[in-house]
């Protein structure tokens, strides 16, 4: 990287820094401030200029606290905070930092495939593989986590799938039960080392 990049990075660090002074915590723009300071952070360690991806990460993590689940930049905090906890799981190797990655993606996947399925109207050609698609996160979700409503929704959408789809349909044998010796749809072979 070049001495000049170097410098715009440094330059973008303490404007961002100055930012988040001027926003205390109860400040409508505070978490902006902190989103644009850890991605600065996190722009340098990933171009090896900064090393402190601890910080980086918790700034991640603080901006992500201040916007909870209605919140329309929600998914992005968690998907920064995915992406820190990730380059800070690839240089210290912590186990800790890559499940709590996968459970936010895990939780970003259910976010935007709940939103994805939803958007799609009636009639839709792909309807129903994205709600299959949908239940099996759910499913697996209940797998790892326990939560019943996952399992009960999981429930719900390949009923509504099994509704979509016409008698015969390849895929409904697998929902209802798996028939011995045949492959598993490519679908579901996504699945199988959750």
């Amino acid at each position: 990287m070049t001495s000049e990049t170097v410098s715009r990075l440094n330059d973008a660090v303490l404007h961002f820094q100055l930012v988040l002074y001027q926003c205390p915590v109860s400040h409508p723009d505070h978490a902006v401030a902190l989103t644009n300071l850890a991605y600065a952070h996190l722009q340098g360690y990933i171009r090896k200029d900064l090393e402190d991806i601890d910080a980086t990460t918790s700034f991640f993590r603080d901006a992500l606290a201040l916007r909870p689940q209605c919140h329309p930049d929600h998914p992005l905090s968690l998907y920064n905070l995915t992406e820190a906890l990730t380059w800070r799981h690839n240089k210290k190797s912590t186990a800790a930092d890559i499940r709590e990655a996968a459970k936010l993606y895990h939780e970003l996947l259910l976010l935007f495939g709940r939103e994805a399925v939803y958007l799609l109207a009636e009639g839709h050609p792909h309807r129903g593989s994205c709600l299959n698609e949908l239940a099996l996160s759910l499913r697996c979700y209940f797998d790892h986590q326990g939560k019943p409503n996952n399992l009960d929704e999981a429930i719900l959408l390949h009923e509504e799938t099994l509704c979509l789809w016409p008698a015969g349909h390849e895929y409904c044998d697998y929902i209802i039960g798996q028939p011995r010796g045949r492959p598993r749809p490519p679908f579901l072979q996504m699945r199988q080392h959750w």
